[in-house]
Order: structure tokens, then C-alpha cells, then sequence
């Protein structure tokens, strides 16, 4: 599986909100250096398939045409990077019973 484009994110139950800690766009790191900062430094609403890992606590794994796979079942999405999204993979980072991300 290509991982030129992915994000470690953790959830706040507060506010039903992700924060990103790792975000790779096109295999380079989003630092405070890179354009797409400014989207990825705040807090961004759980959903789409990140919603679906978190609230099921299970992995997904959507090995072709993940794009469609959102656009047919009218799911939000995360896009990172300009490489548009042909595979798809989450797993929900847990501690016991709580999802941490």
C-alpha cells in the first residue's frame, strides 16, 4: 500500500473533533513549512471513514477505487496530498474500551 499520503489523528470526545499529530501530503511531511499547514494545524470535525475506524472501533480497509467507494455512499472524506485516493486504510488506535484515534 502506498503511504505517501496519510495522517496519525486523535480524538477529543468534547467536541467530536480530530487533531492531527503525523500528516504525510504527497510523501512530504506537513510541517508549519508546507501549504497545506494551515488545514492541518486545527481541529477538524470526525468524519468519513475516519468517523466510520472511530465509532466501530474496527479497521477498514478499501483496497480499490476508495474515491468512488466515498462518492457512492455520499461520505465525506480527508484529502491529503494532490494524488487522489485509490486505496484506503484505517485502524482505530485504542486503550481498553477508549479510541484514542
Amino acid at each position: 500500500m502506498d503511504t505517501s499520503n496519510f495522517f496519525v489523528a486523535l480524538t477529543h470526545s468534547d467536541d467530536e473533533s480530530l487533531t492531527f499529530h503525523h500528516v504525510m501530503a504527497d510523501a512530504i511531511l506537513v510541517d508549519e513549512s508546507h501549504p497545506e499547514w494551515p488545514y492541518w494545524s486545527q481541529r477538524q470535525p470526525i468524519s468519513g471513514l475516519s468517523a466510520y475506524v472511530i465509532k466501530n472501533r474496527t479497521p477498514l480497509l478499501i483496497e480499490n477505487n476508495a474515491l468512488s467507494y466515498l462518492e457512492e455512499h455520499n461520505l465525506p472524506f480527508i484529502e491529503v496530498g494532490a494524488g487522489g485516493v485509490e486505496s484506503w486504510l484505517g485502524v482505530p488506535m485504542s486503550v481498553g474500551e477508549r479510541v484514542l484515534g
